[in-house]
């Protein structure tokens, strides 16, 4: 299980202001946003094993440990975890997806908000299954990628990749994994966590389960 993923600034962006703009941050990204929807409140009666993929400022760490997880909270970056206090249900993980070393099978929900545009090839197809290795039967993948129409989408941002729906459904296919719910936003002049202003944000948000 293999993943390269940076947080969610953007190629050739420090991440200083991904920790400025999220590290105090109480509320979830929409794409985690989505997925509480999706599953609705009752299901995080019984406490919960999640991993926040990507984790950077610990926005989404912080809002799934509310709701009564255990949190692992991965990013290759020391300098964004720093913000992210271990204890009482938190886990800090310097490093990928397998430096977490999870067991298989044992967790229940894994949320990497805009972290998959970053991966490709061989390492992308490598997180998927450690993703999917590592969710128990039912369990949810919760995820965001950048869509087509996006204004990195150009001849400058070469290390990100842009997915639409069929695309995104046959890589998770591949791994045992079935989208559920879906949305696609696309947004003027947005902000992003590094603190640019985008032209069109173009975002595919997803919740998938393990079949």
């Amino acid at each position: 299980m293999t993943s390269s993923a940076p947080s969610t600034s953007a190629p050739g962006v420090g991440f200083e202001g991904v920790i400025k703009n999220t590290a105090n941050a109480q509320t979830p990204t929409p794409g985690l946003s989505l997925l509480f929807e999706h599953v609705g409140a009752n299901y995080f009666d019984e406490r919960k094993q999640a991993v926040d993929l990507g984790a950077g400022g610990g926005r989404d760490t912080r809002c799934l440990n509310k709701k009564n997880c255990n949190v692992t909270a991965i990013d290759p970056s020391a300098e964004t975890l720093k913000s992210i206090s271990e204890g009482a249900g938190v886990k800090v993980v310097c490093g990928t997806l397998r430096d977490a070393r999870l067991e298989p099978g044992m967790t229940d929900v894994i949320n990497a908000q805009r972290v998959l545009p970053f991966i490709h090839g061989a390492a992308l197809e490598d997180t998927l299954a450690g993703i999917a290795a590592a969710l128990k039967p039912g369990g949810y993948f919760s995820a965001s990628v950048f869509g087509p129409k996006h204004s990195w989408n150009d001849k400058k941002h070469t290390r990100l990749q842009f997915q639409d729906k069929p695309d995104i459904e046959a890589s998770l296919k591949k791994h045992g994994l079935e989208m559920q719910d879906y949305r696609a936003v696309e947004r003027p002049n947005y902000k992003a966590g590094n603190g640019e202003t985008v032209k069109n944000w173009n975002e595919i948000q997803f919740v998938a389960v393990k079949q």
